[in-house]
């Protein structure tokens, strides 16, 4: 006897929904297909089928990988538009599939990353991976909170007592390591790391405790801008 396995669909469009729903019963017998956006279920599901913009749909994006720290597939128009760079080392899995894939090759993909969800169940402690890497140096963590929390550089230079120079340094070298092109790309990636960090980690942070307080600090400074139309 195959023991059940659950998948989260999450789309806005009924139609789309229903026919995900309707192929995925057909092909795979101990399959339960979810849609309630449940924290139950998000915890229970061993696959999430995202199809919402993931730039557009940014909040409903991180509240998934808050709780949820294995695959996710992400239905998109065009998978070559998104800078998947953007997003923490860590979220690296998310499979970006095209709405005109074929159902041959989607089939392979569902199956495939539930076999994935089977091999990391035995291996995953129930820490978020985020925090795990050493994102920041202190200097550098030090710059770009204050920089997202509005202060200007010369404020920046002048309350950690550095050069002008320096500071633009500290911010174009992290940019550089992790591949970012704009500013807005690394606000972005800001954001994301900061929401994703579970609050139960105990990992360290360059050598120092996270700590659920400097997470919540940029929460209410995020506004973010359609980075593309993509769907």
């Amino acid at each position: 006897m195959f023991l059940m396995k659950y998948i989260l669909v999450i789309d806005n469009d009924l139609y789309n929904r229903a026919g995900i729903h309707s192929y995925l019963i057909s092909k795979f017998s101990n399959v339960q297909i979810l849609h309630d956006i449940t924290l139950e279920n998000i915890k229970k599901s061993s696959l999430i089928i995202f199809s919402f913009p993931l730039i557009n749909n940014l909040p409903s994006f991180i509240f998934l990988r808050r709780y949820y720290i294995t695959k996710i597939i992400c239905i998109v128009t065009n998978p070559s538009s998104i800078n998947i760079k953007i997003l923490p080392t860590g979220m690296n899995d998310i499979i970006l599939i095209p709405k005109n894939i074929t159902l041959q090759k989607f089939y392979n993909i569902v199956r495939n990353s539930l076999n994935d969800r089977d091999r990391m169940t035995n291996n995953n402690d129930g820490v978020c991976n985020f925090c795990t890497q050493s994102y920041f140096s202190p200097q550098q963590y030090n710059i770009l909170f204050r920089m997202f929390n509005g202060q200007t550089v010369n404020d920046i230079a002048r309350e950690l007592m550095l050069s002008k120079s320096t500071v633009y340094s500290h911010k174009y070298s992290f940019m550089n390591k992790f591949k970012l092109k704009t500013t807005y790309e690394l606000y972005l990636f800001w954001m994301l790391l900061n929401k994703c960090i579970s609050e139960k980690c105990s990992s360290a942070l360059s050598g120092a405790e996270c700590s659920s307080g400097w997470v919540l600090h940029l929460a209410s400074a995020a506004v973010f801008t359609t980075a593309s139309g993509e769907s």
